[in-house]
């Protein structure tokens, strides 16, 4: 295996950022240290646009399309409950049954899609959670099997959207429109209903309801 040259090092780390403030000293940061992803782990209230401008400037700012990241799990870990109804714990999903993940993931993979996120720092498959809540199951086998059901169903949408954005930064760097600027694909049909999992009104958000 080749060893990484010198410029490719920050592939092999994820950026945390904490709070939504574009700065020239940042995007120089970027442009140096060009990472392989970038952690959302800022407040998103009232922050919709201004999420996803952020977004749209990091991805800008980079040679290659970084993972655009955040932890995404619902229940207490929820960051999007800020912006959209809150979404239920993958315990009590899964209490639902095998259908109710799917839907829950199908529901995540798009809400990351809305915002522009391409990845999502979930689902939580670890056994010796102390917090029981965070995890589908504490059973081996029940856990694999519901974490592949949810990544069967957000992958669909985050796989959608990084070949779109990949198709974007194409065009970006051609000739012809290299002066142009990356932006999240366009938002999506969504195929989860919020209300059918958190059992509160979504009205102000038509696309999940």
């Amino acid at each position: 295996m080749n060893a990484l040259r010198e410029n490719d090092l920050g592939q092999v780390l994820i950026l945390a950022v904490n709070e939504l403030r574009w700065d020239p000293a940042l995007e120089r940061l970027l442009q140096s240290l060009r990472p392989g992803g970038i952690l959302i782990d800022a407040p998103l209230a009232g922050a919709a646009q201004r999420g996803a401008e952020f977004l749209s400037k990091a991805a800008g700012a980079v040679a290659a399309l970084p993972l655009l990241a955040i932890r995404e799990e619902g229940g207490d870990m929820d960051p999007l409950r800020a912006l959209l109804p809150s979404l239920p714990s993958p315990r009590s999903v899964a209490e639902k049954g095998l259908a109710a993940v799917r839907r829950l993931g199908d529901l995540v993979g798009s809400a990351l899609h809305l915002f522009g996120f391409n990845t999502d720092l979930a689902p939580l498959l670890d056994l010796a959670m102390p917090d029981p809540g965070r995890v589908f199951s504490s059973e081996p086998a029940q856990m694999a099997k519901l974490g592949t059901a949810w990544l069967e169903a957000s992958n669909l949408t985050a796989y959608s959207l990084v070949e779109s954005t990949s198709r974007a930064w194409q065009e970006r760097d051609a000739p012809a429109t290299r002066s142009g600027s990356w932006s999240p694909s366009p938002w999506p049909s969504c195929g989860a209903k919020i209300s059918s999992l958190s059992g509160r009104s979504c009205r102000a958000f038509p696309c999940f309801c």
